[in-house]
């Protein structure tokens, strides 16, 4: 069948008159079979970091914030970054561990970056808890908050 652009084919870099067979792009075979040759996540940033949230050069995962609101963890350093965002602003990198298990997580909320900016002597690693805050005058408006 054709569409706009010309022939459907399931890849569209494979030859027009190809038939290309699904196994041949599983992901595993395509490494084994590229052997020597980079995959684009191998590549680091220009200011230094390896992937999108580390900074240490270490793997993490990426975690969310919901996922660890009341739960206790170990800080291992932020990062603030300027938003790709069209509004701009910026925001911050959380590094963290918990259960032995390094992962990190992104927020854009002020109220973590200004209760790191108003106490002195902050020194990485630290415990906190990441608690989720109702504002008084309207309940549906949350924050996130460091304890």
């Amino acid at each position: 069948m054709n569409s706009l652009f010309g022939p459907k084919n399931n890849n569209r870099f494979a030859p027009e008159n190809s038939k290309v067979d699904a196994v041949e792009f599983n992901s595993t075979e395509t490494k084994e079979s590229n052997s020597g040759v980079h995959s684009f996540s191998d590549f680091g940033y220009k200011d230094g970091r390896l992937s999108q949230g580390v900074s240490d050069g270490e793997p993490r995962e990426k975690a969310y914030i919901r996922d660890i609101l009341d739960t206790p963890i170990t800080i291992t350093g932020v990062h603030e970054r300027n938003s790709k965002m069209s509004a701009g602003g910026t925001y911050l990198t959380i590094e963290f561990e918990k259960d032995d298990t390094k992962y990190y997580c992104n927020t854009s909320g002020q109220t973590i970056k200004k209760q790191l900016e108003d106490r002195v002597g902050v020194t990485y690693p630290f415990t906190a808890t990441i608690k989720e805050i109702s504002k008084k005058d309207n309940p549906n408006l949350k924050y996130y908050k460091l304890t």
